[in-house]
């Protein structure tokens, strides 16, 4: 059985409450009123063009992990369906024993990481591992406590599975985070390795956030496919509406990959995924995880050119 989002989730938003708690200097009973201020907040804000998002503050980060990150999750792992060759390059990996180098741009909590992990976990073999160095890259540098809370929760599942030591683990994590914004090219310009090894970026409900930035995100993004390896794989997935992907087609047009193709998906989470595993949280917040979606996914790839 592969690694369960919203299980992982009901054990980091357990072991973070005491500490929002501290931070804050409040009851749970009041943590818990906070957060679900926030989630009504945060879902008017997020269909703004220059959403004002308060990720700073724990509470709204604990309400980002319990409504979003199982979904988009989720939807990194049917991703790997979606593209036959994407989904062929990550087992590969996993059967030669290799290093797999993910970056996520804007990716706030880590999501994308859980729809890793359940991929592999699915497509290997007992004997089967893979190292994962992930990068995730956003430009609240907050999100990088709640990155570590959510590998530490994916870790505690495998220790539970396979045992404490990771050399039993298919999946080992290097993570790494970087503070930096997708909209400052003052950021990003002078790196000269540090994206050489990236083989897959991925932009998970980040282009919706950050339209009020066209020209911006423009430039950042053409100097990271500037720098990364032939071969690099630029995975999208988002709101499937219009001047999102007009974006998305805009920035993949304009750029050094030679090749791009998009889905559709409307779609819910997996059947093995159940929002009561959310465990007491689904009854404190009052109300449904995101379970559904009207998603597009492009996948472009940098090719080698002969010169």
């Amino acid at each position: 059985m592969a690694i369960s989002f919203f299980k992982t989730l009901d054990y980091v938003l357990s072991q973070n409450i005491s500490e929002i708690r501290r931070f804050h200097r409040i009851s749970e009973d009041d943590a818990i009123h906070r957060a679900k201020q926030f989630l009504v907040e945060n879902s008017a804000d997020y269909y703004s063009e220059n959403p004002s998002l308060h990720y700073n503050d724990p509470l709204c980060r604990f309400a980002y992990l319990y409504t979003y990150v199982g979904a988009h999750a989720n939807l990194v792992d049917n991703a790997f369906y979606r593209f036959n060759s994407l989904g062929d390059f990550v087992e590969n990996k996993l059967q030669g024993g290799q290093t797999l180098h993910i970056c996520s741009l804007g990716g706030g909590p880590g999501s994308e990481l859980l729809g890793f992990v359940k991929f592999i976990e699915r497509v290997g073999h007992p004997k089967s591992r893979v190292d994962l160095s992930f990068t995730l890259i956003d430009t609240i540098p907050e999100w990088d406590e709640t990155w570590h809370a959510l590998v530490q929760g994916m870790e505690e599942t495998f220790k539970t599975k396979y045992g404490a030591s990771r050399r039993d683990w298919p999946i080992v994590v290097h993570r790494s985070f970087l503070p930096l914004n997708l909209t400052r090219l003052d950021d990003f310009k002078h790196f000269a390795a540090r994206f050489k090894e990236i083989e897959i970026f991925i932009l998970n409900h980040t282009v919706s956030e950050l339209l009020a930035y066209k020209d911006d995100l423009r430039k950042v993004f053409n100097n990271l496919v500037e720098r990364a390896p032939d071969g690099t794989y630029f995975l999208f997935i988002d709101r499937n509406q219009q001047p999102v992907l007009d974006l998305v087609n805009s920035l993949l047009n304009n750029s050094e990959l030679v090749s791009f193709e998009t889905k559709i998906e409307n779609k819910n989470m997996d059947g093995d995924e159940q929002k009561s595993d959310l465990g007491r949280w689904y009854s404190s917040m009052g109300r449904d995880p995101k379970l559904t979606w009207k998603a597009f996914y492009s996948l472009a790839q940098k090719k080698a050119f002969p010169f």
